[in-house]
């Protein structure tokens, strides 16, 4: 069986309620109660900071010190919202990765690379 609700009735107590509030003063309670009405900013990894779009998670292989260091999935943050194209890695993983390039630029001399051959060097062939 259902219960049959009274709209008038429910007009009429909500037309009490806002008359009642219209007659209250309620700036004193506002003035000694600011922590309530504060507002502090917090950031989130989840939020894009151009847009404040939502950010998806992805999982890459992060290539550090011209490949000599990999770090394998690696969460990397890219904005849903269409036309932004924000991209960000992790906070902790920003801070690791300056620590492991700063350290592997310390710590190794630079590496000599290999000239590519060229197509003539390929075809001498000495017989």
């Amino acid at each position: 069986m259902k219960k049959r609700i009274d709209r008038e009735q429910v007009r009429q107590l909500i037309a009490e309620e806002a008359a009642h509030w219209d007659a209250t003063d309620t700036s004193g309670a506002m003035e000694k109660e600011t922590e309530w009405f504060t507002f502090e900013w917090t950031e989130r990894e989840d939020r894009c900071d151009r847009c404040g779009g939502r950010m998806e998670a992805r999982r890459i292989d992060l290539h550090l010190a011209d490949g000599r260091v990999t770090l394998h999935n690696v969460i990397w943050y890219v904005c849903r919202t269409p036309g932004c194209g924000q991209t960000r890695l992790a906070p902790g993983v920003e801070r690791l990765v300056r620590e492991i390039e700063d350290s592997v630029a310390r710590s190794q001399a630079p590496v000599e690379r290999l000239a590519q051959p060229t197509p003539d060097m390929l075809a001498f062939v000495p017989v």
